[in-house]
């Protein structure tokens, strides 16, 4: 694997570190999570933006729209293809908000589970650790699981939260940068630069392919 790292998201705690530590996964050991990919929280954001743009009055959303749909979106899907083919425990990190929608708390038809996949909700709790009100730490303890690559959105609020959770509770973090998005890139590059090499290992969506190289 190419082991750069890349200086955006290293911070001052860590200057005197110059290239990612050795990394094997064990597919029958790792998880893939991903966070809050439901259509009231991801699709309602892109249809804000999409309104925006085209109606040439801008929006608050235009920069997530952009990464999530180009940057983002496409990275979770090749992750999520590549876990499938190796075997891989797919998990769903989702919201169960109170709304008069249904649809609302659907996950996106772009990476819709499969049967064998585990969905994982919290109840209004929506900038909350997946570790919050369910048994996603003991069922990956009971599934022999101890890594866990981590995407979704936002990276500033639930993925932050859940690698924190996670890392307290043992596990080996993977967070990847194209395969999480917030609100801004400043906002996502602090986050990211606060939680590498401390609670997770950041790696790029070329990175963590290569890793998945197996």
């Amino acid at each position: 694997m190419n082991k750069i790292i890349n200086e955006r998201i290293k911070s001052f705690y860590y200057t005197d570190v110059n290239e990612i530590p050795e990394v094997n996964i064990n597919p029958a050991k790792t998880a893939l999570l991903i966070m809050n990919m439901q259509n009231y929280q991801v699709g309602r954001i892109v249809d804000y933006a999409k309104e925006g743009v085209e109606t040439g009055e801008g929006s608050q959303w235009k920069d997530f729209y952009d990464r999530f749909e180009y940057i983002t979106l496409p990275a979770i899907q090749e992750i999520l293809d590549k876990c499938r083919r190796l075997g891989i425990k797919v998990t769903y990190g989702t919201v169960a908000l109170k709304t008069d929608n249904p649809d609302h708390n659907v996950i996106i038809s772009d990476i819709m589970p499969d049967d064998c996949d585990s969905i994982y909700e919290r109840h209004n709790k929506i900038g909350s650790s997946i570790t919050a009100g369910t048994s996603f730490v003991e069922d990956m303890r009971a599934q022999g699981i101890d890594t866990i690559i981590v995407t979704g959105v936002a990276t500033d609020q639930c993925i932050s939260s859940s690698i924190r959770a996670l890392s307290d509770e043992g596990f080996d973090l993977i967070c990847v940068d194209e395969a999480c998005a917030t609100d801004c890139m400043e906002q996502q590059d602090y986050t990211l630069r606060s939680l590498n090499f401390t609670y997770c290992l950041v790696v790029s969506q070329l990175q963590i392919m290569e890793l998945l190289d197996i």
